[in-house]
């Protein structure tokens, strides 16, 4: 779909109301962490069960799936009480490549955390963590640094939940 041909005067566009564009695909995922004091571990695996999922019948309009693999880790240096730093690094698969890394930087304060980091398909990304209640509000802002500006930053909100032993 070309985006930029949508309108939003016209709520009924044929562009989106044929083929599978308003259809989704079910997937799953899993993950494990080990916690220790003052460093994590953690291993997750997305797209348990990949599948092909094509927007119309166009060879360009296939949204192809493909499984996923994190490996992460951090390290906690606590400040005081309500104050850290946690440097993190991610090792993970993409399409393109079979190792690609991400490295961060993120600043704990007593009630959000912030942080910045670097992904190795040349890109900046920034963070906002807020923890509320067992549960973790995230917002995310991915950044091109080498791209074309007018194809626009990611921007991801997500919500968490831990389960206390």
């Amino acid at each position: 779909i070309d985006v930029n041909s949508l309108s939003p005067l016209q709520p009924d566009d044929p562009r989106l109301l044929t083929g599978n564009n308003r259809s989704f695909l079910f997937d799953g995922g899993f993950g494990a962490s080990v916690l220790a004091e003052n460093w994590s571990l953690g291993l997750s695996v997305l797209n348990l069960a990949p599948g092909t999922f094509r927007f119309s019948e166009e060879p360009a309009a296939e949204f192809s799936s493909y499984r996923k693999l994190f490996l992460t880790g951090n390290y906690f240096l606590g400040f005081g009480r309500n104050f850290g730093i946690q440097p993190y690094f991610t090792l993970r698969n993409s399409k393109l490549k079979w190792v690609n890394y991400d490295a961060s930087l993120k600043v704990d304060l007593q009630y959000f955390h912030v942080g910045a980091g670097y992904r190795s398909e040349n890109s900046l990304f920034l963070f906002l963590n807020v923890p509320f209640e067992g549960f973790m509000f995230s917002y995310t802002s991915e950044n091109p640094l080498n791209a074309n500006h007018m194809m626009g930053n990611g921007h991801t909100f997500s919500v968490g939940w831990t389960i206390d032993q």
